[in-house]
């Protein structure tokens, strides 16, 4: 079903990517395909940042086990065997919150990138007389308003996550 997912993720994006390069679609239609290009490039990256994520679960589960099984061959004692699970749950966490961290800014990124564009579109159709003033102060204030939301909706996507990590890491430093 992952697989399934990805693959359909990134057809959308490049449906959207040969629909822009069309020339005969009306600047409203533009606005709309990359919106929704926009969309399907962050459903994408969002397969790959949860991949991120499991990534590090995965090397965490391993680092655990394999410390586990130095502890019951007698390779290390009872106290190394606690310090270095401690060590490896610190850097785990911290590994966490860096990949949080680090999707924020992508989708950050991602979401200036596009407004820039649906501005510089918004621009271009009022300087060719596509759009009369006050249409193009609607627009442009419905495309900030727009862009305000979704930079909230990505902090607030990532918040409770980041929390979580900082309150683990926080108890295990105390």
């Amino acid at each position: 079903f992952k697989k399934y997912t990805e693959e359909m993720d990134r057809i959308a994006v490049e449906f959207y990517e040969k629909q822009l390069l069309h020339t005969d679609i009306s600047e409203s239609e533009r606005l709309q395909i990359i919106a929704d290009w926009r969309e399907a490039q962050r459903k994408q990256q969002e397969d790959i940042n949860a991949q991120t994520v499991e990534d590090e679960k995965k090397r965490y589960n391993s680092e655990l086990a394999e410390l586990k099984q130095f502890y019951i061959d007698g390779s290390i004692s009872k106290e190394t065997y606690d310090i270095k699970t401690e060590e490896a749950e610190i850097k785990h966490q911290n590994n966490i919150v860096g990949i949080i961290d680090k999707n924020i800014e992508k989708f950050q990124k991602a979401e200036d990138e596009r407004y820039a564009d649906e501005l510089a579109s918004l621009i271009d159709a009022e300087e060719k007389g596509e759009l009369t003033y006050d249409e193009y102060m609607e627009r442009l204030e419905k495309l900030e308003i727009e862009h305000l939301n979704r930079l909230g909706n990505i902090e607030s996507m990532y918040a409770e996550q980041k929390v979580n990590a900082q309150q683990q890491l926080t108890q295990l430093l105390l």
